[in-house]
């Protein structure tokens, strides 16, 4: 890791600082709006700073958010009372930190995938002045802390791939539980991701049949003790956690806000597709806002989430009236299939769409945050702000269709444990994880917010593709 960070080029060097000052002022002046979620995260918070965590946070008639961000919440009211200074203040310093955090392992990852100096210094300047990131870090809202768990996640992968190569058992156990650790971290702010545990354990699944079908026994012993330290590591207290929803609200879960959403979705998706109504949803992927400049706002409301939200709730309500509360979840799920295989087809094509709305990540205008005059002027500007989301949302797409062209090439390498480059190893798992949560998230009635977790993933990648598309001097990386 030292060789990786240092000595650092000067010019990273002026980039974390420029940027360190920059997210400081924003921290000085900037007023976070309390409203929507919000609302909920700080009274989370403040339940937690009242009455302890267990077993207040499950004492309620359903399950609650996802935990570690209200913790976070919370903890910034306890230091409230300490230094008699505003919780939001204290949560807006946590951002910058964060922040830091995040553009620190950013770069560390951009140099073990050996993307060269200027390149990482354009990424890592980017990322400082993100009009959606610094939102994330400045609003009461928990995309913010997903950042340094997913790059960390990026960086754990790709040392447990080189351990199953090269490594002891005692280094397997070690990268396994490290593993099973930060994945539960990023599953206590996103649920979504207990899924995603999922799709990397196949991969790893397959990396140890391929060793085992050419007889590499060290490797498939290695294989085999990370994925199983990884998956117990995270599942034990991952049940632990939905056996403490069921004992005091009859849910079995993380969190119960899937089930409905996912019906509202599929509900919408299964009404008639008229020409007008497609023309709405394509239009409706680079942002609601352009669609009802194009097609009004009553026309686009049909693929807004209030549209959704109201035909999961009011069929939630429906359900909940004579359906036991343990077989609530469970049953919506069951109508939202039978709405999605009404018509398969037309649910698949809109799927796509909502899964290209993950890209377009990038805004200025996603509320919950006061800026400073100047900004609030800048941020509405026309040309800027449209201009910025579609450039920033097609280098994302770029890069990851370009880093997903790459992998393709290279996969065959990887799960037969043969791959050594960095690139391939580290890329795989990127494009995996941002793969597997745009997949999942397309089931839905996407807003753009969803797609800010994998916002440093893409930075990357769009690093990747310059850094490959721009002539070097170096030796190409193989």
């Amino acid at each position: 890791m030292k060789q990786i960070l240092l000595p650092l080029p000067r010019i990273i060097v002026c980039v974390f600082l420029f940027s360190l000052l920059y997210w400081s002022y924003l921290a000085l002046n900037t007023r976070m709006s309390i409203s929507c979620d919000s609302i909920g995260y700080e009274a989370l918070g403040r339940l937690i700073q009242e009455h302890g965590f267990l077993p207040a946070y499950f004492k309620n008639n359903e399950p609650n958010r996802e935990p570690l961000y209200p913790l976070l919440v919370s903890s910034s009211m306890y230091l409230e009372r300490i230094l008699g200074m505003g919780y939001t203040k204290i949560m807006a310093a946590y951002g910058v930190l964060i922040l830091l955090m995040t553009q620190i392992l950013i770069y560390i990852v951009m140099r073990l995938l050996n993307i060269r100096t200027g390149v990482c210094a354009l990424a890592l300047a980017y990322m400082g002045i993100s009009p959606a990131l610094n939102n994330t870090a400045f609003s009461l809202y928990s995309e913010i802390a997903t950042y340094p768990f997913i790059l960390l996640l990026i960086l754990l992968n790709a040392r447990a791939y080189q351990t199953i190569r090269e490594g002891t058992i005692k280094d397997s156990l070690r990268i396994g539980f490290y593993l099973g650790l930060i994945f539960l971290a990023v599953t206590f702010i996103k649920a979504v991701f207990e899924l995603v545990f999922f799709i990397l354990c196949a991969a790893y699944v397959c990396i140890l049949a391929a060793s085992l079908f050419q007889r590499k026994n060290a490797i498939a012993l290695n294989c085999l003790i990370v994925l199983v330290i990884f998956a117990a590591s995270y599942q034990a207290p991952v049940l632990a956690y939905k056996s403490l929803n069921k004992k005091y609200n009859d849910h079995f879960v993380l969190t119960n806000r899937g089930s409905w959403a996912l019906y509202g979705s599929c509900a919408v998706r299964a009404e008639k597709l008229t020409v007008e109504r497609f023309l709405t949803a394509a239009a409706s992927v680079p942002g609601r806002g352009f669609c009802e400049q194009t097609f009004g706002k009553e026309k686009c409301f049909f693929w807004g989430t209030e549209q959704s939200d109201l035909l999961g709730d009011t069929k939630l309500v429906e359900i909940s009236r004579h359906t036991p509360a343990s077989m609530v979840d469970q049953r919506m799920l069951e109508l939202a299939k039978e709405k999605a295989m009404k018509n398969p087809a037309q649910f698949i094509l809109l799927m796509g769409l909502d899964g290209l709305k993950m890209f377009f990540w990038e805004s200025t205008q996603i509320g919950f945050v006061a800026y400073p005059p100047w900004m609030e002027r800048m941020y509405h500007i026309t040309l800027f702000k449209n201009g910025l989301r579609m450039l920033v949302s097609l280098l994302s797409l770029g890069g990851f269709l370009y880093l997903g062209v790459f992998i393709f090439k290279n996969f065959t390498a990887f799960l037969n444990g043969r791959a050594s480059s960095p690139r391939i190893i580290t890329g795989s798992f990127m494009f995996l994880i941002i793969a597997g949560y745009v997949g999942l998230h397309s089931l839905f009635n996407t807003v753009p917010r969803w797609a800010l977790p994998l916002a440093p993933l893409y930075i990357i990648t769009i690093g990747i593709m310059l850094d490959g598309m721009v002539p070097d001097r170096r030796k190409p990386q193989k």
